[in-house]
């Protein structure tokens, strides 16, 4: 898949990219503006959309914790996608060879 040629491969790398390339300070802003226990927040309006009471996601500690992980799993993300696709990639092609001849 990593080397085939995908119709938008290009632009999905970049979007996958974007998020290495943003300051983590703007990162952080924008996360906590989404998680932001107001009205605004973007994942309470959701909630209240739903029918359910909104979330203090910052000051409660599970919701925190959850807060924190997504946003740290969007900081993570780019570096580890970069690293697994660059070692996907220096897979010889006699492995993929003989894949293909073993019926993997």
């Amino acid at each position: 898949v990593t080397n085939e040629r995908v119709r938008g491969r290009r632009l999905m790398r970049s979007f996958i990219i974007l998020p290495m390339g943003l300051p983590a300070i703007f990162t952080i802003t924008v996360w906590r503006g989404i998680f932001s226990s107001a009205e605004f927040g973007l994942v309470n309006q959701v909630l209240g959309l739903l029918g359910t009471s909104s979330v203090a996601w910052l000051s409660t500690r599970w919701p925190a914790f959850f807060a924190y992980n997504v946003t740290e799993m969007w900081l993570a993300y780019p570096f580890m996608v970069i690293i697994t696709v660059s070692a996907l990639q220096d897979v010889p092609e006699e492995l993929h060879e003989a894949a293909m001849i073993d019926g993997a």
